[in-house]
């Protein structure tokens, strides 16, 4: 009698998910305000004076190499049957938020007006509550 131990159709499984399903990263509209505030300072807002401060497109552009190595060890990690696709894509979601959070912390330029300082108590112009880093999320779709 043969016996098949072959892990091929769970494989297929996980590689099926991994092509029916994206990530997203970023904020997401259960907070309209917050995604406002976002908004503007990755676009900018001339009529009200607010220069752009993009902190998900520079991160993703900037990052582009790190997070295509990322993809390709947690695709890998599928393959070898370690991880879930499910799992794989968490961890991509995870690793792109976090990169964006950092981004958001570390960003100094253009900088905040001296009267902004002043009433925010910091010269960090993505920072004043800390809310909008936070709200960096990703979901799986």
């Amino acid at each position: 009698m043969v016996t098949d131990r072959s892990e091929i159709p769970e494989l297929l499984r996980e590689l099926e998910y991994l092509r029916d399903h994206k990530i997203e990263v970023g904020l997401f509209g259960e907070d309209g305000h917050m995604l406002m505030i976002a908004t503007v300072h990755e676009f900018g807002a001339p009529q009200v004076n607010i220069p752009e401060r993009s902190f998900m497109r520079t991160t993703i552009d900037e990052k582009d190499s790190e997070i295509s190595r990322m993809i390709d060890i947690q695709i890998g990690k599928v393959i070898d049957r370690e991880i879930s696709g499910e799992a794989a894509l968490g961890r991509i979601g995870e690793y792109v938020k976090n990169l964006i959070q950092r981004r958001i912390t570390d960003i100094s330029r253009p900088p905040n007006k001296p009267g902004t300082i002043a009433q925010k108590g910091s010269s960090n112009p993505l920072i004043d509550t800390g809310r909008m880093r936070a709200s960096i999320t990703w979901r799986i779709v």
